[in-house]
């Protein structure tokens, strides 16, 4: 397995097995060697102008300080492109995000004006309710007000008709008494009249005539006359 890492011009080949060709440097640790299966190590720094494979050159890390081509791509032209589009595309998440933020204010703003539409909703119902409740017992009271005028002015008339018969059966009876004591004072005046009609004919023939006939006039209510000297 090689492991190739690119620097600037510089590569860097470390590690492989069955070793064919090694070079020790003067302190005896090995600094490069040949394999068998065709792979070299290199402990240290492999510079170069350019590396060329024949069919594929693979390495963990590769860094290019300039310039790294894979066929015809550039990858670090691919790279800027991929870096432009990952700016354009972490934009369109920053500005997601922002109108995801906004439509959460928003959605909440609503959320409160719907709670507050809902409270004033429900305090208008209650008070509607109450509204209600008030026109009803007002209602009930107006019924039982013109109930009680009702039955208060039958009571009335009730009572008005039984005075007018009251006073008209007084007024009856008043005039009923009131002829019999006519016609008793009429009669005993009647009689007293004829005692009296009698009395100036028996004394008509005695020398006091004069004073019959003021008797007889006092008794019917005209002034006496004065006796002649």
């Amino acid at each position: 397995m090689l492991k190739l890492i690119l620097l600037s011009s510089t590569t860097l080949l470390v590690t492989g097995q069955d070793t064919l060709f090694p070079v020790h440097g003067s302190d005896g640790v090995m600094k490069f060697s040949v394999n068998n299966d065709g792979s070299a190590n290199l402990l240290g720094e492999f510079s170069s102008d350019k590396v060329t494979a024949s069919t594929s050159l693979t390495s963990p890390s590769i860094t290019a300080g300039t310039t790294l081509k894979v066929g015809e791509t550039d990858v670090a032209g691919t790279f800027e492109a991929n870096a432009a589009d990952r700016a354009a595309m972490q934009q369109a998440i920053d500005k997601l995000e922002a109108d995801s933020a906004a439509g959460q204010i928003a959605e909440q703003e609503q959320n409160a004006r719907v709670e507050k539409i809902e409270a004033d909703a429900a305090t208008n119902a209650a008070s509607d309710a109450e509204l209600a409740e008030r026109v009803a017992k007002a209602e009930a009271e107006a019924q039982m007000a013109a109930k009680a005028e009702e039955e208060q002015k039958t009571m009335l008339e009730e009572k008005e008709k039984a005075w007018a018969e009251k006073t008209a059966a007084m007024e009856t009876a008043f005039n009923e008494k009131y002829e019999a004591l006519e016609a008793k004072y009429k009669k005993e005046h009647d009689a007293q009249q004829k005692v009296l009609d009698q009395l100036v004919k028996i004394m008509s023939r005695f020398d006091v005539s004069g004073e019959l006939e003021s008797l007889r006039q006092a008794n019917q209510g005209q002034p006496a006359a004065t006796p002649p000297q």
